[in-house]
């Protein structure tokens, strides 16, 4: 269980991820997870993952470090730019060019980047056919909550006090 700082490399393109952790094997379990279940949070990573294949992909250490300093050591990999667009110029599918925040966390655009967004936003859902794929998304995502809160949520709690022929108040109540 080693920290330090990760990439994962697309050895077809050289574009890479790069991130920090302390706990390596642990860590790319996790990201393998998501990747193959299409859920990455790295929207540019996924979409490579997908369009390459697993195969195309590598782990590996960049450093070993302590954990109090993970945060600052991955910075150090990052662009001195510390923008989006030096992260694409510079190959990275990282998505904040900060390593301590989250995208756009702390961002503040202008007026006019705002006023161009919002137009974009318009138009993309003037187009029916991203408004059925995302209608289709989100009913995807309803399905997977409802599936989970099923599989031991609320719901399910709700469900085994009523079928139990119990029928408190709340259904967390013990009586």
């Amino acid at each position: 269980m080693a920290s330090g700082i990760y990439q994962i490399l697309n050895t077809v393109t050289g574009e890479r991820y790069v991130g920090s952790t302390a706990n390596t094997n642990k860590r790319w379990m996790d990201h393998k997870r998501m990747l193959r279940n299409q859920k990455h949070h790295c929207t540019h990573l996924q979409s490579a993952w997908l369009k390459y294949g697993e195969s195309a992909f590598e782990f590996s250490m960049l450093e070993e470090c302590d954990p109090s300093v993970l945060i600052e050591k991955e910075q150090s990999y990052f662009p001195p730019e510390k923008t989006i667009g030096a992260l694409k110029s510079n190959g990275f599918y990282n998505q904040s060019p900060l390593a301590d925040r989250p995208i756009f966390e702390g961002w503040n655009p202008s007026d006019e980047v705002r006023q161009k967004l919002s137009e974009e936003n318009r138009k993309r859902w003037r187009d029916p056919e991203y408004r059925r794929r995302m209608t289709e998304k989100a009913r995807e995502q309803w399905k997977v909550h409802m599936d989970e809160m099923r599989a031991g949520g609320i719901a399910y709690k709700h469900r085994l006090v009523i079928d139990s022929g119990q029928l408190p108040l709340f259904a967390d109540d013990d009586e």
